[in-house]
């Protein structure tokens, strides 16, 4: 309300309204997909704090590793030694169960991103 003063002294009352906003659209955030997401092959399967070691140069070198996450055709491993990692070896598992030839596509400080041999 604004009060107004008109002649002769008496001061008469105007009423604003809010006038609507056209053509504006409430700001909502957009969840755009990530890239690195839109290049999977297969889904994912997490596994965490799986103990692996990767087993290289005819077999005469090893380093322990951590697996992070698994799919059907890569994985993504933690390694203290990620820099001295070829380009081709060996994940086994501790029970034994896994043994894959790897080849390495990435790697980001202790981290590797393999695909597995077909």
């Amino acid at each position: 309300m604004s009060n107004r003063k008109s002649s002769f002294g008496r001061r008469e009352t105007l009423q604003y309204s809010p006038s609507p906003i056209v053509g504006r659209t409430p700001k909502v955030a957009r969840q755009e997909p990530k890239c690195y997401l839109q290049r999977r092959l297969e889904p994912t399967r997490t596994v965490q704090l799986k103990k692996v070691k990767l087993v290289f140069n005819n077999g005469f070198s090893t380093s322990d590793a951590i697996l992070r996450d698994l799919s059907p055709n890569g994985a993504k491993i933690e390694s203290q030694d990620a820099l001295h990692i070829p380009d081709t070896f060996i994940m086994e598992s501790a029970c034994g169960t896994l043994n894959k030839i790897c080849y390495r596509v990435w790697r980001k400080g202790n981290f590797i991103g393999v695909k597995f041999s077909p």
